[in-house]
């Protein structure tokens, strides 16, 4: 029987929880800083668009991956769990933000029996892209909010493009 991958990531911002969670929970921004090539809504949430029970639908490259999500707590968790896209049963991603800090934990199963080590591998190499550029494109918004606040409206904050 395959074994369960884990993944944790955790990576620094000076960003407060609100601005990184307001990120997260508008996929619209997910092309400027995660590393996707596109966001499509495929269902809106219960309650807010992008909310618990919204289908959410990113690419990467030529892969689509599907999640639909479980959890929202505002400036503060967002959960998910991937219903097609990857080699994978039983993904569940889980961003916890807190001052200082974005964490990105996920666990799944392998599909193919054999190479659990290789996709936790490659999934942590994409998290920590992601999670990086979360942090930093979230320093920018959360300036450009507070700019915008004081002196009227700036122009928006330039794209932020993870690392290799």
């Amino acid at each position: 029987m395959p074994r369960r991958q884990t993944v944790d990531v955790s990576v620094p911002t000076a960003a407060g929880p609100d601005a990184v969670y307001a990120l997260v929970t508008e996929g619209a921004t997910w092309p400027v800083w995660a590393g996707v090539r596109a966001f499509t809504l495929e269902r809106p949430g219960d309650v807010e668009r992008e909310g618990v029970g919204a289908i959410r639908v990113f690419r990467v490259g030529p892969v689509a991956s599907r999640v639909q999500v479980t959890e929202c707590v505002p400036a503060s968790r967002y959960s998910y769990r991937l219903l097609s896209g990857l080699p994978v049963r039983d993904y569940r991603g889980t961003g916890t933000f807190r001052p200082g800090r974005v964490r990105w934990q996920l666990s799944f199963t392998a599909a193919v029996p054999g190479t659990g080590w290789w996709l936790r591998r490659y999934m942590r190499r994409f998290v920590t892209r992601f999670a990086q550029g979360l942090a930093s494109y979230a320093e920018q918004y959360a300036e450009h909010a507070e700019h915008t606040a004081e002196h009227g409206e700036p122009p928006a904050p330039a794209p932020i493009q993870p690392g290799p």
